[in-house]
Protein backbone atom coordinates (compact mmCIF):
# COMPACT_ATOMS: atom_id res chain seq x y z
CA UNK A 1 0.00 0.00 0.00
CA UNK A 2 2.89 2.51 0.95
CA UNK A 3 4.22 1.84 -2.46
CA UNK A 4 1.45 2.60 -4.42
CA UNK A 5 1.30 6.29 -2.83
CA UNK A 6 4.71 7.18 -3.50
CA UNK A 7 4.23 5.75 -7.13
CA UNK A 8 0.99 7.91 -6.87
CA UNK A 9 2.47 10.56 -5.99
CA UNK A 10 5.05 10.79 -8.32
CA UNK A 11 2.16 10.69 -10.54
CA UNK A 12 1.41 13.53 -9.38
CA UNK A 13 4.61 15.60 -9.15
CA UNK A 14 5.23 15.01 -12.98
CA UNK A 15 1.76 16.30 -13.60
CA UNK A 16 2.30 19.45 -11.32
CA UNK A 17 6.14 20.26 -13.07
CA UNK A 18 4.24 21.38 -16.06
CA UNK A 19 2.18 23.73 -14.77
CA UNK A 20 4.63 25.07 -12.03
CA UNK A 21 5.88 27.72 -14.17
CA UNK A 22 2.74 30.07 -14.02
CA UNK A 23 3.33 31.78 -10.78
CA UNK A 24 0.93 34.25 -9.32
CA UNK A 25 2.12 38.04 -9.81
CA UNK A 26 3.81 39.60 -6.76
CA UNK A 27 1.40 41.47 -4.88
CA UNK A 28 2.69 44.92 -5.63
CA UNK A 29 2.62 45.28 -9.54
CA UNK A 30 2.80 49.36 -9.09
CA UNK A 31 6.67 48.35 -7.45
CA UNK A 32 7.54 46.35 -10.48
CA UNK A 33 10.79 47.62 -12.36
CA UNK A 34 10.80 48.32 -16.02
CA UNK A 35 11.59 45.43 -18.10
CA UNK A 36 13.98 47.62 -19.92
CA UNK A 37 15.57 50.00 -17.21
CA UNK A 38 19.32 50.26 -17.42
CA UNK A 39 18.48 50.22 -21.04
CA UNK A 40 19.95 53.09 -23.20
CA UNK A 41 18.84 53.38 -26.93
CA UNK A 42 18.97 55.27 -29.96
CA UNK A 43 17.03 55.26 -33.68
CA UNK A 44 18.34 53.14 -36.24
CA UNK A 45 17.84 52.02 -40.03
CA UNK A 46 15.67 48.37 -38.89
CA UNK A 47 14.74 49.00 -35.35
CA UNK A 48 16.74 50.64 -32.07
CA UNK A 49 20.20 50.11 -31.79
CA UNK A 50 21.32 49.35 -27.98
CA UNK A 51 23.34 51.97 -26.58
CA UNK A 52 24.60 50.63 -23.54
CA UNK A 53 23.47 48.03 -20.91
CA UNK A 54 23.41 48.16 -17.20
CA UNK A 55 25.11 45.03 -16.15
CA UNK A 56 22.80 44.69 -13.19
CA UNK A 57 19.86 45.55 -15.13
CA UNK A 58 16.85 42.21 -16.33
CA UNK A 59 17.90 43.31 -19.89
CA UNK A 60 21.93 42.46 -19.34
CA UNK A 61 21.08 39.27 -17.43
CA UNK A 62 18.33 38.23 -19.98
CA UNK A 63 21.40 38.98 -22.82
CA UNK A 64 20.44 41.79 -24.38
CA UNK A 65 24.11 43.93 -25.33
CA UNK A 66 25.42 47.00 -26.73
CA UNK A 67 24.52 47.05 -30.18
CA UNK A 68 22.12 44.73 -30.21
CA UNK A 69 18.96 46.07 -32.72
CA UNK A 70 16.02 45.33 -31.28
CA UNK A 71 13.02 45.34 -34.20
CA UNK A 72 10.26 43.44 -32.26
CA UNK A 73 8.69 43.23 -28.59
CA UNK A 74 6.45 40.62 -28.57
CA UNK A 75 4.15 40.84 -31.30
CA UNK A 76 5.06 44.79 -31.55
CA UNK A 77 7.43 45.29 -34.39
CA UNK A 78 9.61 48.57 -33.28
CA UNK A 79 10.57 51.43 -36.03
CA UNK A 80 11.71 53.95 -33.71
CA UNK A 81 12.17 55.31 -29.87
CA UNK A 82 9.29 56.97 -29.62
CA UNK A 83 7.15 53.64 -30.01
CA UNK A 84 9.41 51.40 -27.85
CA UNK A 85 9.21 53.72 -25.36
CA UNK A 86 5.33 54.08 -25.35
CA UNK A 87 5.92 50.30 -25.15
CA UNK A 88 7.93 49.92 -22.42
CA UNK A 89 6.05 52.17 -20.41
CA UNK A 90 2.75 50.16 -21.75
CA UNK A 91 4.47 47.05 -20.07
CA UNK A 92 5.38 48.61 -16.70
CA UNK A 93 3.85 47.18 -13.81
CA UNK A 94 1.92 44.84 -15.98
CA UNK A 95 3.67 42.66 -17.78
CA UNK A 96 6.41 39.93 -15.81
CA UNK A 97 8.23 39.09 -19.68
CA UNK A 98 8.67 40.41 -22.87
CA UNK A 99 10.29 38.28 -25.84
CA UNK A 100 12.45 40.32 -27.60
CA UNK A 101 13.62 40.04 -31.43
CA UNK A 102 17.00 41.07 -32.16
CA UNK A 103 19.35 41.61 -34.72
CA UNK A 104 23.12 40.91 -33.48
CA UNK A 105 26.15 41.26 -35.97
CA UNK A 106 23.46 40.75 -38.90
CA UNK A 107 22.01 37.50 -37.41
CA UNK A 108 18.65 37.62 -35.74
CA UNK A 109 17.83 36.18 -32.52
CA UNK A 110 15.22 36.12 -29.63
CA UNK A 111 15.75 36.85 -26.09
CA UNK A 112 13.67 36.78 -23.03
CA UNK A 113 13.62 39.59 -20.25
CA UNK A 114 11.51 38.60 -17.92
CA UNK A 115 10.90 40.04 -13.68
CA UNK A 116 11.39 36.49 -12.28
CA UNK A 117 13.58 35.26 -9.36
CA UNK A 118 16.56 33.58 -10.99
CA UNK A 119 17.31 31.77 -8.30
CA UNK A 120 14.36 30.66 -7.35
CA UNK A 121 13.55 29.52 -10.84
CA UNK A 122 16.45 27.72 -11.39
CA UNK A 123 16.80 25.63 -7.88
CA UNK A 124 13.08 25.49 -7.40
CA UNK A 125 11.68 25.70 -11.06
CA UNK A 126 8.92 28.19 -9.97
CA UNK A 127 8.45 31.31 -11.53
CA UNK A 128 7.90 34.21 -9.19
CA UNK A 129 8.36 38.02 -8.94
CA UNK A 130 10.58 39.53 -5.84
CA UNK A 131 10.69 42.78 -4.45
CA UNK A 132 13.22 44.70 -6.19
CA UNK A 133 13.20 47.96 -4.47
CA UNK A 134 14.67 46.16 -1.26
CA UNK A 135 17.96 44.40 -1.94
CA UNK A 136 20.40 42.80 0.66
CA UNK A 137 24.31 42.40 -0.17
CA UNK A 138 24.27 39.84 2.20
CA UNK A 139 21.71 36.56 2.41
CA UNK A 140 21.57 36.27 6.14
CA UNK A 141 19.83 39.94 6.59
CA UNK A 142 17.38 39.40 3.45
CA UNK A 143 16.58 36.14 5.11
CA UNK A 144 15.68 37.33 8.30
CA UNK A 145 13.95 40.73 7.31
CA UNK A 146 11.59 38.58 5.24
CA UNK A 147 11.23 35.78 7.44
CA UNK A 148 10.05 37.96 10.12
CA UNK A 149 7.65 39.76 7.81
CA UNK A 150 6.16 36.88 6.56
CA UNK A 151 5.58 35.12 10.31
CA UNK A 152 3.61 38.59 10.95
CA UNK A 153 1.94 38.07 8.04
CA UNK A 154 1.24 34.63 9.49
CA UNK A 155 0.16 35.69 13.01
CA UNK A 156 -2.51 37.99 10.98
CA UNK A 157 -3.51 35.34 8.84
CA UNK A 158 -2.71 37.00 5.51
CA UNK A 159 -1.09 34.01 3.96
CA UNK A 160 -0.79 35.39 0.14
CA UNK A 161 0.91 37.99 1.62
CA UNK A 162 3.09 35.21 3.80
CA UNK A 163 3.77 33.61 0.76
CA UNK A 164 5.37 36.59 -1.08
CA UNK A 165 7.46 37.43 2.02
CA UNK A 166 8.74 33.73 2.39
CA UNK A 167 9.88 33.60 -1.17
CA UNK A 168 11.39 36.61 -1.38
CA UNK A 169 13.20 35.13 1.63
CA UNK A 170 14.30 32.37 -0.83
CA UNK A 171 15.02 34.25 -3.55
CA UNK A 172 17.99 35.77 -1.03
CA UNK A 173 19.47 31.85 -0.21
CA UNK A 174 17.55 29.27 -2.71
CA UNK A 175 19.56 26.76 -0.78
CA UNK A 176 17.25 27.49 2.54
CA UNK A 177 15.52 24.41 1.85
CA UNK A 178 14.19 25.19 5.70
CA UNK A 179 12.64 28.49 4.22
CA UNK A 180 11.04 26.26 1.43
CA UNK A 181 9.52 23.92 3.57
CA UNK A 182 7.97 26.84 4.69
CA UNK A 183 6.88 27.92 1.53
CA UNK A 184 5.10 24.64 0.42
CA UNK A 185 3.22 25.05 4.12
CA UNK A 186 2.02 27.51 3.70
CA UNK A 187 0.38 26.50 -0.10
CA UNK A 188 -0.75 23.87 1.31
CA UNK A 189 -2.99 25.69 3.70
CA UNK A 190 -3.75 28.71 1.16
CA UNK A 191 -5.24 25.37 -0.96
CA UNK A 192 -7.02 23.83 1.67
CA UNK A 193 -9.15 27.67 2.64
CA UNK A 194 -9.87 27.28 -1.65
CA UNK A 195 -11.07 23.97 -1.63
CA UNK A 196 -13.79 25.26 1.03
CA UNK A 197 -14.58 28.04 -1.21
CA UNK A 198 -15.01 25.67 -3.47
CA UNK A 199 -12.13 27.81 -5.60
CA UNK A 200 -11.08 23.89 -7.34
CA UNK A 201 -9.38 25.45 -10.16
CA UNK A 202 -7.32 27.80 -7.59
CA UNK A 203 -6.61 25.02 -5.10
CA UNK A 204 -5.77 22.69 -7.55
CA UNK A 205 -3.12 24.79 -9.11
CA UNK A 206 -1.16 26.07 -5.56
CA UNK A 207 -1.21 22.36 -4.93
CA UNK A 208 0.46 22.01 -8.23
CA UNK A 209 3.19 24.40 -7.58
CA UNK A 210 3.30 23.12 -3.63
CA UNK A 211 4.20 19.61 -5.94
CA UNK A 212 6.75 21.35 -8.09
CA UNK A 213 8.81 22.06 -5.28
CA UNK A 214 8.79 19.21 -3.15
CA UNK A 215 10.00 17.59 -6.20
CA UNK A 216 12.97 19.22 -6.17
CA UNK A 217 13.50 19.01 -2.74
CA UNK A 218 16.01 15.93 -3.68
CA UNK A 219 18.45 18.10 -5.73
CA UNK A 220 20.48 19.56 -2.46
CA UNK A 221 21.77 17.68 0.19
CA UNK A 222 19.49 17.81 3.22
CA UNK A 223 19.35 16.36 6.28
CA UNK A 224 16.95 13.32 8.24
CA UNK A 225 14.52 15.77 9.61
CA UNK A 226 14.16 17.95 6.77
CA UNK A 227 13.41 14.59 4.94
CA UNK A 228 10.57 13.47 7.12
CA UNK A 229 9.35 16.73 6.98
CA UNK A 230 9.67 16.70 2.98
CA UNK A 231 7.43 12.90 3.28
CA UNK A 232 4.88 14.40 5.99
CA UNK A 233 4.27 17.65 3.13
CA UNK A 234 4.01 15.43 0.41
CA UNK A 235 1.42 12.89 1.95
CA UNK A 236 -0.52 16.35 3.14
CA UNK A 237 -0.37 17.70 -0.42
CA UNK A 238 -0.73 14.54 -1.93
CA UNK A 239 -4.58 14.13 0.75
CA UNK A 240 -5.12 17.46 -0.60
CA UNK A 241 -4.97 17.32 -4.25
CA UNK A 242 -7.01 13.82 -3.84
CA UNK A 243 -9.63 15.63 -1.92
CA UNK A 244 -9.92 18.33 -4.82
CA UNK A 245 -10.39 15.68 -7.36
CA UNK A 246 -13.39 14.19 -5.31
CA UNK A 247 -14.82 17.99 -5.11
CA UNK A 248 -14.23 19.18 -8.43
CA UNK A 249 -17.83 19.22 -10.16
Amino acid sequence: MKRTRWSQASWVITVAAISCMMWPRALHAASWPSLFRGVVVADSALGIRVVSVDEQSLAYRANLRPEDVVVQVNDMAIHSIDEFAVLSQSLKGRATKASLLILRNGQPRTILVHLYSEPILQRWDVAFVPEHDIRFADPKPGVEYWTNLGRGFDTANKLPDAINSYLNALHNDPQNVDVALIVVSRLGQLAREQLAQAKWSDAVTTLSRAMAMLSRMFDGPITVEQRERVKQELQSTLSSLQEANRKVP
